[in-house]
């Protein structure tokens, strides 16, 4: 699991006025990003400022990114809107958008995951992502305390 229960959170604001709650864990696991977006419209901003983050001002190369959603209404208008694609369509190029059924043991270096509601479902990785960035509505912070992310 992410150790995020083993520290303390302090609030950061890295995208203009946007509330952003940062976890550094206590073992150099991964670090935890909360970036709260409160609808669909900021989701979609947001999820795009981090991946532009991940990518442009901290040189990581696309394929090392990819975007996680519960929903294929909030993945088909984050691939519509960004440019985001399927796995089957990913190239060197390009950053992929999936729902999370569809990529079951995770190995990414960076992981955004695009939620609308306060509650979300378990989450496996093959490894540990090197940076996980939660973008939803404030009350799924909470998942980043009961530590969702297992690491098998």
């Amino acid at each position: 699991m992410v150790p995020a229960a083993h520290t303390e959170p302090h609030l950061v604001a890295p995208f203009g006025s946007v509330d952003v709650l940062e976890r550094q864990p206590a073992t150099p696991t991964a670090v935890v990003t909360f970036v709260e977006a409160n609808d669909l419209d900021s989701l979609a901003d947001r999820v795009g400022e981090a991946t532009d983050r991940i990518t442009d001002e901290e040189g990581n190369e696309p394929p090392a990114v990819i975007v996680i959603t519960f929903s294929t209404d909030v993945c088909d208008r984050l691939r519509r809107e960004i440019g985001y694609v399927s796995l089957e369509e990913g190239t060197d190029r390009s950053i992929i958008c999936e729902n999370v059924h569809r990529v079951p043991g995770l190995s990414f270096d960076h992981v955004v995951i695009a939620a609308t509601g306060n509650t979300m479902p378990d989450i496996t990785f093959q490894r540990a992502p090197l940076t996980l960035t939660v973008v939803g509505p404030r009350g799924l912070a909470a998942h980043l305390e009961r530590g969702v992310f297992t690491i098998v």
